[in-house]
């Protein structure tokens, strides 16, 4: 699940696991909309410059 602000999503993760001697590497990227949990897209200049409604989530994680 993931939380913004008030808002909780399930949100699904394709994730690459790699195993190298006792560790795993476990890597995943996931694009969410700001509108989906409530959040207004930041601009500013009079709305002249956005900054678009995705944003782009990576997980990194190393376990030993």
């Amino acid at each position: 699940k993931l939380k913004v602000t008030d808002v909780t999503k399930t949100v699904s993760f394709p994730v690459t696991v790699a195993k190298s001697g006792n560790s795993y590497t476990i890597t995943g990227t996931e694009t969410i909309k700001m509108t989906d949990y409530g959040v207004t897209p930041p601009s500013f200049m009079m709305n002249t410059v956005k900054t678009g409604n995705e944003i782009k989530i990576t997980v990194n994680v190393t376990a030993n």
